[in-house]
Order: C-alpha cells, then structure tokens, then sequence
C-alpha cells in the first residue's frame, strides 16, 4: 500500500492532485471525463473545493476519491456514459470536506466499490433516454428529478427512526414517489405524465430563484397543476378535431394522473352555486359585470374547475 504524507505544495497543485485523483476513479469505471460542458461545470464545483485549506496530498487525493466516487454512482443511476454537467451540479461539497475524512493516509490507487444500476433505474433510462438536440434541458431536469428521488427514499428511511407525527408529504416529495412507482411497475404513461409535472416544477423554481423564493407555494403549486391539465384538455380538444382518437385518448390518460394531484374537481352543481355567490358579493348584474366576475372565480376556483366551464357558467348567468 503506497501512502501519500503531508507536503509543501501549494493549495493550486493539492487542487490539481485531487483533480487528477477524481478523474482517475471516474474513468476507471468507464466514464468519459474528457466533454466540455461536464469539465466546465467540475471546474465550478472545485473552485467552491478551492475555498478550503489542504494539508497534504493525502487529503487532497483522499477528498478527489470521495468526489468521483458519488460521481461515478450518479452517472450510473442515471445511465451517463460521459461526464455529465447535470450529474456535477448535484455534487454538494459539504459531503467532502469533513474533517475526519482525513485522519489517516490512504492508497492511492483505492476506489470504493459502486453499486450497478437496479433494474427499475435501467428501464428508466431505456424509457426516458434524452435526445442529443434536448441534452442540456434534460441535464437540468432529468437529473434534478433523479436526485430528488434518491433524498426522497433517503428522507423515507430517517422518517421511519424519528416521531410518529410526520409533516404532509409534498407536491415534490409526492412526485418523487410517484415516479419510483410508476418505473417499478413499467407504467409508461404515468411515468412520462408524473416526470412531466416533475419538470414543469423544477423549471418553475429556476424562474423564482432570482427573486429569492426557493420553492414553489402550494398555491403556485395548484396554479401549475392546472395549466398542465389544460395543456392536455386543449389538446384533447384540437386532437378530436383532426380526428387523432389515438393522441386524444393518450392526452386523456394523462389528464387523469395530472387531477389526482389537484383539489378534488366540483361538480357543476356546486361549481353553479358558488358562482352564484361570487356575482352577488360583487354586485354583477350584466354581461358588462363578467370580467370582474371572472376574475374573483378563477382565483377561488383554481384547480377545482376548468376554466371554460367557470366562463360558460358566468356567461350564462350574467346574459
């Protein structure tokens, strides 16, 4: 066993070491390290590695073990051949610069062992297999899925040891387990739907974080839900005109996965009832009164009726 001791080198060249170190494991389980975008978004992640003071090459080469490690088991899971910027953004160098990772030297040439992709995760892969023009999309969505899934079931296993009064599960964490569901029992449609909302809702929270919100509100969260069950009614609807039953009933299928994630839908009946008193707390007595009647229904009634059948109704009721 060669060991590595503390050294003179300068923080730049343990940096270099653990580069060296990290790419050596990667492409020794058979992951290209040599793409743009991935070594772009690695020098990135480094620079944040950079931050911190190394002692020796031993803990520089020790740290680079540990990274392409994780590297190599996301990129497998996620069925990555080269080195993915995707995968790379998911890396959190806090997982890497504890101390007590340190203590002792360590051989060189010691790679942990990585666990193959399960068969639920191949399928995945073979179902949901991006296409080059769609690569850099799906590096910020597939991916960012995929982690989301394993800190779900990792969040599972920590839930079962702690108290038996839990927080309600999630839109996200709900996805999650949805999508593990859905490619354990092969179920393509709902897999295809659940991953769609998934990505809807990520690309939905890189728009926000800008303005500092993180996360999406269960408000925006019903909000979204629904302009994804319009998605498939309007195309329910074009589909039928072109005489496309095929694509219809396929858009239908996902329109009932999208509404079990939604309020449960009102009956016209009750729907007739509440507009009713919509247009009486506003005063609405004419067609001239439907946009003010419009805009208070649509805002209570989010994700519990469509919107054409709340216009139809308020249509009706002010003519």
């Amino acid at each position: 066993m060669t060991q590595l001791y503390p050294s003179s080198l300068n923080q730049s060249k343990f940096l270099k070491v653990l580069k060296k170190s990290l790419k050596k494991v990667v492409s020794l389980n058979g992951i290209n390290s040599a793409t743009k975008n991935g070594n772009k978004e690695l020098e990135v992640f480094l620079a944040k590695i950079r931050e911190n003071t190394f002692t020796s090459t031993a803990q520089a080469e020790k740290i680079g073990n540990s990274i392409g490690s994780r590297i190599v088991e996301l990129s497998q899971q996620k069925g990555k051949k080269n080195l993915d910027q995707g995968v790379i953004r998911l890396l959190s160098e806090e997982k890497f610069i504890s101390p007590q990772l340190f203590e002792s030297p360590i051989d060189a040439s010691a790679v942990p062992p990585i666990k193959p992709p399960t068969a639920a995760e191949t399928f995945e892969v073979q179902q949901q297999e991006p296409s080059p023009a769609a690569e850099s999309e799906a590096s910020v969505t597939h991916e960012d899925t995929s982690v989301i899934e394993q800190e779900a079931a990792t969040a599972d296993t920590s839930a079962a040891v702690g108290s038996e009064s839990q927080t309600p599960v999630g839109l996200k964490e709900r996805l999650g387990e949805d999508i593990k569901t859905a490619m354990k029992a092969k179920d393509k449609i709902r897999l295809e739907t659940v991953r769609s909302i998934k990505k809807a809702l990520l690309e939905k929270e890189v728009a926000l974080r800008p303005s500092g919100q993180e996360t999406l509100t269960p408000e925006q969260e019903i909000e979204l839900l629904a302009q994804q069950a319009k998605q498939r009614r309007d195309s329910i609807e074009q589909f039928k005109k072109g005489g496309r039953e095929d694509l219809a009933e396929k858009e239908a299928l996902e329109l009932a996965i999208i509404e079990t994630y939604l309020p449960a839908q009102l009956s016209e009946e009750k729907l007739k009832e509440i507009i009713d008193q919509i247009i009486t707390e506003v005063g609405a007595t004419s067609a001239k009164d439907m946009g003010r009647v419009m805009g208070v229904a649509v805002k209570q009634l989010k994700g519990q009726a469509d919107g054409k059948q709340i216009q139809a109704i308020v249509k009706e009721k002010l003519t």
